[in-house]
């Protein structure tokens, strides 16, 4: 074999170079190499040298354990939890346009904060999923997806809080009455809506629905 770049007993993160094991089709040379969990890969000086290659393989495998590890709500081989579905759904309709969701989100600009594009900030934020019913909906509807503006919610109060064109004001459960020039508050409860009566300004309709809102169904 012609001359080469020695690197017998050197380590590259977890792989120990042991010995030349032929050369590539390239011209470059294969290194047999220890890795640090005893397993034997056959790696090119060039993946050695530039990082691309780590490990055997454990080193990819490890940091997905760990990920799991660190908050638990994805598991190999096991459903992911209903918390971290909803955050994963969340950022499927804001960012990616082949989702059936997305033209009602991210193609009306709808953004999810920069600090939620990791799950552990987000479980920091909004705690756990409090019921498999709730969804994550966003208090002003014309607002995207950050701590101050979500909250956890179940359908039927989602299905108060309409997209822009219905609901101008954007508040769940407040909505405009044109011929009293107020702002009217709603709750439905058992599949029956509740009227909360009608206010001069949309904070206050909606201050009167959260009131309701944990009066019937608790803090969330």
């Amino acid at each position: 074999m012609a001359k080469f770049l020695d690197v017998t007993g050197q380590k590259f993160t977890r792989l120990t170079a042991q010995w030349p094991a032929g050369r590539t089709t390239a011209g470059g040379i294969h290194w047999l190499c220890l890795c640090d969990c005893g397993n034997l890969r056959v790696v090119t000086l060039g993946a050695l040298r530039s990082g691309a290659q780590k490990s055997c393989g454990c080193w990819k495998r490890d940091i997905q354990r760990a990920r799991n590890l660190r908050h638990g709500h994805t598991k190999h081989g096991q459903p992911a939890t209903s918390t971290y579905t909803a955050w994963a759904n969340m950022l499927r309709r804001c960012d990616n346009p082949n989702n059936p969701e997305y033209k009602n989100y991210g193609a009306r600009g709808i953004r999810v904060c920069r600090r939620w594009y990791k799950f552990e900030n987000f479980l920091a934020d909004m705690g756990e999923k409090p019921a498999a019913h709730l969804t994550i909906e966003r208090v002003n509807n014309n607002k995207g997806y950050v701590k101050s503006n979500c909250t956890w919610a179940t359908r039927s109060e989602q299905a108060l809080n309409k997209r822009p064109r219905y609901n101008p004001c954007g508040y769940t459960g407040v909505t405009f009455a044109k011929d009293r020039g107020k702002y009217r508050a709603q709750i439905k409860v058992n599949g029956k809506g509740i009227m909360l009566g009608a206010y001069p300004t949309a904070e206050l309709a909606h201050a009167a629905y959260l009131e309701a809102r944990e009066k019937h169904f608790g803090k969330q």
